[in-house]
């Protein structure tokens, strides 16, 4: 552990002693909040997308209900109908 420590720091001390002018900060601040406002984005977007698909699913289910319900009223109104007519006969 010490000497993957001490390998991080070999490498990331002549990174910070790095100075950037002040145009350059201004434009890498600019750069970097365009990216995170891009991937907030990309997020909401793929959030949507599963949102969506769940509406659809749920959609498509009532649908189902809705029919499975319309079956079922059918068929105890043509069971009526036969009983009605058997018992006129």
């Amino acid at each position: 552990m010490p000497m993957l420590a001490s390998r991080v720091r070999a490498i990331l001390t002549p990174l910070l002693r790095i100075r950037f002018g002040l145009k350059i900060q201004i434009a890498l601040l600019g750069i970097v909040s365009v990216l995170l406002t891009g991937m907030i984005c990309l997020g909401g977007l793929f959030l949507d997308a599963r949102a969506q698909a769940e509406s659809d699913q749920m959609i498509s289910l009532r649908q189902d209900v809705v029919d499975l319900a319309a079956n079922y009223l059918e068929a105890g109104q043509i069971a009526n109908e036969f009983l009605r007519k058997r018992s006129l006969a």
